[in-house]
């Protein structure tokens, strides 16, 4: 039988993580993949996104500078909530910019993250069905 957690519990991990690393990136990314995945707080999880992102621009080690998962999960979540009819549809264009971004970084670092390249051409397959122009 499959054991359920109550989410509240994973929040409470997640805080204690924060209480004692406010400044990881990567909590505050997971943090809002929480929140938009399990939660389903969209609001939420875009703040943690966004701080994620500010936080890794100032990031003491290398690896989380900039690193593309932030930029891509904000990216999705916006894909997601137009999808859903929540956003306009021309926030595509954001999430474009962002994918660009994650890409432009994961090119520039060589890194392994390959989901910036994926997710970008299903926001430009969006943004064709759509019809929309920049």
């Amino acid at each position: 039988m499959k054991k359920i957690i109550d989410p509240t519990k994973i929040l409470e991990v997640f805080q204690t993580s924060l209480t004692l690393n406010s400044n990881d990136p990567f909590t505050h990314c997971w943090l809002g993949t929480f929140y938009k995945e399990v939660l389903k707080d969209f609001v939420t999880a875009e703040a943690e996104y966004k701080k994620a992102i500010a936080l890794s621009k100032n990031s003491k080690y290398e690896h989380d500078k900039d690193h593309p998962l932030f930029s891509n999960n904000l990216a999705l979540l916006i894909m997601d909530e137009v999808v859903a009819d929540k956003l306009p549809k021309e926030k595509l264009f954001e999430a474009k910019s962002l994918l660009d971004f994650s890409v432009k970084v994961n090119t520039e670092k060589q890194s392994s993250f390959y989901w910036a390249e994926h997710n970008l051409s299903k926001c430009l397959d969006l943004i064709d069905r759509y019809k929309l122009t920049s």
